[in-house]
């Protein structure tokens, strides 16, 4: 309203219409245009170019897009033709258009289309590389296919990118669009913009101005509208056979081997000639303070960093209980466990919730609305279900109370036993070590190196006065 005040203020004050018309006698003109027909087959017309640039746009630009965030050197060399494009002036487009297409509809699309594309592929290729690189690994060691990776990791994580995208296009779409067809359009808004300029219509000038201006806001919040995205779970149970618990299954029977073992991080040399030997179906574990290097040695089995130097013999399906979880966000507990394993059973995973103390309703929940407690357990869940010959395990239980983390580690021992899982385990909790541990290898860095190796029996067979024993004994060696 106060807008409108001042425009009727200046009007007065100029009181020459041809320069400044008065808001009423614009508000009439724009009533005229919406009883015209013609009205309506221009706003139509103007709307099928601005889509049919979108989508050019989006067909070209996403593909482009994915390739530059999946490859630096392809992202280097194309990049300075979009700085090129970006900073180039419309009406280069312009002439550019008139000389390849004439003057008619191809000529504002391929305005937009300029304008619109190397924002597109930018955006896109931002997101593809801020996709957190841990979900990537996590899908790597699991072995999920790289269609599901795109699918379910890199595409979501692009949607707050694409939001952003089609909220800054949504008005340069419009405007670039009635740009082209004012200065080289046959129909649409433009060229009847145009038109009244040359008639000196100006009170048809400032209602078309106002109505592109609105078409515009409208725009932009439809699209801010339908880019907003709840999270549906739905509640489905999968009719794979279920395997019973109890089934003893034939796994790896070889241990896992490593020999002159190198890794450096620049000048920080963390293994250097380090020799160790996991013992097939038991509870190995390595003991020692944190930041010496005890993940290098599972990311290092798990090849999600590469080795220096040295041998490596592990055979058999992997699977990690990382120790920050990774879990992806967008899915829900459900989602984040079939993605492992398509054709696990629901009665499946309902048996492993009720050995890991866990209510059902939690496969409906997402990361954010998990417990850090929670978040492990689904962790470990998600690795049994799995069915791996070897687990890896970072640091499992560091977020859970002692009462929660004794249950579930004399769950896990039954669930081992009964799989026949060969474990690979860091800690620096002697706590846990007492609990599970059967080859204890404590270490000592840098370079790393084993201080004390130990052997102790069966832990499904230990009687709490063993495991107290153990705890001691761990304990004096690590403050001797």
């Amino acid at each position: 309203m106060l807008i409108i005040i001042i425009w009727q203020i200046i009007a007065i004050l100029t009181n020459n219409p041809l320069l400044i018309p008065f808001p009423y006698n614009v508000f009439m003109e724009m009533l005229k245009l919406f009883k015209d027909y013609t009205f309506y087959s221009d706003l139509l017309n103007t709307f099928l170019k601005i889509i049919t640039g979108f989508f050019i746009s989006l067909l070209i630009g996403i593909p482009i897009g994915l390739i530059s965030g999946l490859s630096k050197n392809f992202f280097n060399i194309f990049r300075p033709s979009l700085m090129l494009i970006q900073s180039s002036p419309v009406v280069s487009y312009i002439a550019i258009a008139m000389l390849w297409f004439g003057i008619g509809f191809y000529t504002p699309v391929f305005v937009a289309f300029m304008v619109i594309f190397p924002v597109i592929v930018l955006n896109i290729s931002e997101g593809i590389k801020s996709t957190d690189k841990k979900l990537i690994e996590m899908a790597m060691v699991f072995n999920i296919s790289k269609k599901k990776i795109l699918l379910k990791i890199y595409f979501p994580s692009l949607i707050p990118f694409l939001k952003s995208t089609l909220n800054m296009i949504s008005g340069s779409m419009w405007k670039s669009v009635v740009i082209g067809e004012f200065l080289a359009g046959d129909r649409g808004l433009g060229v009847s913009l145009a038109f009244s300029k040359i008639a000196l219509n100006t009170d048809r000038v400032f209602a078309y101005t106002i109505l592109l201006s609105i078409f515009g806001l409208i725009s932009e919040k439809l699209i801010k509208l339908l880019s907003k995205r709840k999270k549906i779970v739905k509640k489905s149970k999968n009719t794979a056979v279920n395997k019973p618990l109890n089934q003893k299954e034939k796994k790896n029977t070889e241990n896992v081997i490593i020999k002159n073992l190198n890794k450096n991080f620049g000048e920080n040399v963390i293994l250097s000639g380090f020799n160790i030997v996991f013992e097939k179906k038991k509870i190995n574990i390595l003991l020692g303070e944190s930041g010496i290097g005890k993940t290098t040695i599972l990311n290092i089995l798990s090849q999600i960093i590469e080795k220096d130097a040295g041998e490596i013999a592990i055979h058999g399906k992997i699977g990690y209980v990382f120790q920050d979880d990774r879990l992806v966000p967008w899915l829900s507990t459900y989602e984040n466990i079939k993605l492992i394993k398509e054709n696990v059973s629901y009665e499946e995973i309902k048996i492993f919730l009720k050995l890991l103390n866990l209510d059902e309703n939690v496969l409906y929940k997402y990361p954010d609305e998990l417990s850090g407690g929670m978040k492990k357990r689904i962790n470990i869940l998600r690795t049994i279900i799995y069915d791996p010959d070897i687990i890896l395990m970072d640091e499992p239980f560091s977020s859970l109370d002692i009462s929660t983390k004794y249950k579930i580690m004399e769950e896990f021992k039954n669930i081992q036993k009964e799989k026949h899982y060969t474990v690979i385990m860091v800690t620096h909790d002697p706590f846990e070590v007492s609990i599970l541990g059967e080859n204890i290898f404590i270490l000592k860095g840098e370079p790393l190196k084993i201080k004390k190796e130990l052997k102790f029996k069966n832990s499904v067979r230990r009687t709490m006065d063993d495991n107290h024993n153990i705890l001691y004994k761990i304990n004096k060696i690590l403050l001797d």
